[in-house]
Formats: C-alpha cells, sequence, structure tokens
C-alpha cells in the first residue's frame, strides 16, 4: 500500500514537472522570438501546455484519491489528444514560415480534414457521456461498452493522427539538416504519436499500456526543448 502511494506521488511530481517544462518553455520562445515563428513555436508549447494539463491534473487527482473517474477526467483526456493535433499543424505552419516553403494543396487538405475527423472522435465519448449522465446514468457509461467499440473509436483517432503526424514529419525530415538544432524534430513527433496511440488504443486490451502517456509526454516535450534551443540561439537575431 505505501508503495502504492508513493507510486502516485512519482507520477504526480512528474506530471507537475512536465507542465511545468511545457508552460515556462512557451512563455520563454515567445519572449525570445516575437517574430511569426517564434509565436508559433511558443503557441504550440502552451497549446501542449493546456491540453496536457486537462488531462493529467484530473489524472493526478484520481491517483492521489482527490477525485473519482467522471465527465472531467473524460474531458479532459480527449481535449489533450485534440490538443496533440492542434500541435501537429502549428509545427505544419512553422516548417512553412522557418523553410519558407509550401505543403502542397493536398497535403493540407489531409492534415485538416484528418484533424476535423480526430476532434470529432474526441468529441464523441463526451457528447455520449452527457446524453447518459442527463437520462440519470452515473459513472462511465463507456466502462460497459464492447471492447470492439471502444477500439474501433480509438483506432480512429489514433489513425487520423499518424496520419496527420506522417505528412508534417515528412516535411520536417525533407530539410532536417538546413537547421541542425531542429534536426530530430521530425522523429520526435512520430514516436510520441505511436507512444500516443499505444496510450489510447493499446490501453483498450491492456491498462497499463496507459503508462505510455509518459514516453509520449518526454518526445513532445523533447521538441518543445528544441525549439527553446533554436529561440536562444537565434533570438538575437530578430
Amino acid at each position: 500500500m505505501q508503495m502504492m502511494a508513493w507510486t502516485a506521488y512519482a507520477e504526480c511530481a512528474v506530471i507537475l514537472a512536465a507542465l511545468f517544462t511545457a508552460g515556462i518553455g512557451g512563455v520563454t520562445i515567445l519572449q525570445r522570438r516575437p517574430d511569426g515563428a517564434g509565436k508559433l513555436m511558443g503557441w504550440a508549447a502552451l497549446v501542449l501546455c493546456i491540453g496536457e494539463a486537462l488531462s493529467l491534473l484530473p489524472r493526478a487527482a484520481q491517483r492521489l484519491g482527490f477525485a473519482e473517474p467522471g465527465l472531467g477526467a473524460l474531458a479532459g483526456k480527449m481535449a489533450a489528444a485534440i490538443a496533440v493535433s492542434v500541435f501537429c499543424i502549428l509545427l505544419s505552419l512553422l516548417w512553412e514560415k522557418l523553410y519558407e516553403g509550401r505543403n502542397g494543396f493536398f497535403a493540407e487538405m489531409h492534415i485538416r480534414e484528418l484533424s476535423g475527423l480526430r476532434a470529432l472522435a474526441c468529441v464523441f465519448p463526451v457528447v455520449y457521456w452527457l446524453s447518459q449522465a442527463l437520462g440519470g446514468e452515473k459513472g462511465d457509461p463507456l466502462a460497459g461498452e464492447s471492447l470492439t467499440v471502444l477500439a474501433g473509436i480509438a483506432a480512429v483517432r489514433g489513425g487520423a493522427l499518424l496520419i496527420v503526424a506522417a505528412v508534417v514529419a515528412r516535411y520536417w525530415h525533407k530539410t532536417r539538416s538546413e537547421i541542425p538544432t531542429l534536426r530530430c524534430v521530425w522523429w520526435l513527433l512520430l514516436l510520441g504519436v505511436l507512444f500516443e496511440i499505444g496510450a489510447d488504443l493499446g490501453a483498450v486490451f491492456v491498462p497499463a499500456l496507459a503508462y505510455l502517456y509518459i514516453p509520449q509526454l518526454v518526445c513532445l516535450l523533447g521538441i518543445v526543448l528544441l525549439f527553446v534551443r533554436y529561440a536562444g540561439e537565434s533570438g538575437e537575431k530578430h
């Protein structure tokens, strides 16, 4: 029992450290680079911070025994999933700004349409929860659904995100040698997305896989730290 308590405290400490890093990183970037690229990097970090906070703070409260699973936790988790999609879109816009290139019509269309599809797949569980709650149901209504339904929803979310991330990563990979500080962005993005899918879809079958959110967070924070480093290197020029 004591070991479980210490594990919960350690997880909460990691959550707070990650959110602090993303938030401070975003503010630092905005201060060092007030130009268009700096704003995109800074807001990407802040979107990540806000989205993960909506998911991880309720999780921390549950781990410490201060809250029960409910609409807040479910909505927070879905908001974090949408935030990752927005993070990818901002990375796409940032690539255009830094390298003065264009993603092309079909790439932009796929990014936007698939991000919209993922957003709908994220909103659906929250709407379903509200409809059940208004009907007098208590607890998590999705807990009683079949694995097929849960896996199907998670697969739509994961598949849409993977395609969006692959399109964005392709462009970053193509120009990886032009800005050495940012050469790792493309594979950190893909790796983070794969961990996100593992935590979302894999946890439907093996609940312990939900902890893959930790390496996913590390990968996305790695991108933020690269942005902070790049903003420090180039800030004096802008």
